[in-house]
């Protein structure tokens, strides 16, 4: 795993500001919950260009044209889940670093995120 990645991840469970961590330039959050897009956006606009989108489609459409580091992917989308973003994203020549977060995360999601490519899942905290 790229030492920016796991920076990257540890800093999404705990304070970062003593923490000297090169961050990746762009960002795209995928969640279907404007309210937890908004809460991600101020976490991270600082520090990142962020870009959103809401659903597995609009997702698609911003893929074609930008190159995120970094998705921060919610698991439960209307239509398509994030799994099947997830498997495309990382079959990509210049794949992202892909975590996905979920309020109803189970074992079973976890390990099949892990296997499908994700670098984490992470589950409420980030709800709150």
């Amino acid at each position: 795993m790229p030492q920016y990645i796991a920076e990257f991840w540890f800093c999404l469970s705990v304070n970062c500001d003593s923490i000297a961590v090169e961050m990746p330039r762009t960002l795209l959050v995928v969640d279907d919950e404007e309210a937890a897009r908004y809460a991600l956006r101020r976490i991270f606009a600082g520090e990142y260009k962020v870009l959103e989108a809401d659903s597995v489609r609009q997702a698609r459409s911003i893929l074609e044209r930008e190159q995120p580091e970094v998705i921060l992917l919610d698991y439960g989308l209307p239509g398509e889940d994030g799994m099947t973003l997830l498997q495309e994203a990382v079959a990509s020549p210049l794949a992202p670093a892909v975590i996905m977060i979920t309020a109803h995360g189970n074992e079973r999601l976890a390990v099949e995120a892990m296997k499908s490519g994700a670098y984490g899942l992470s589950g409420e905290a980030l709800r709150h």
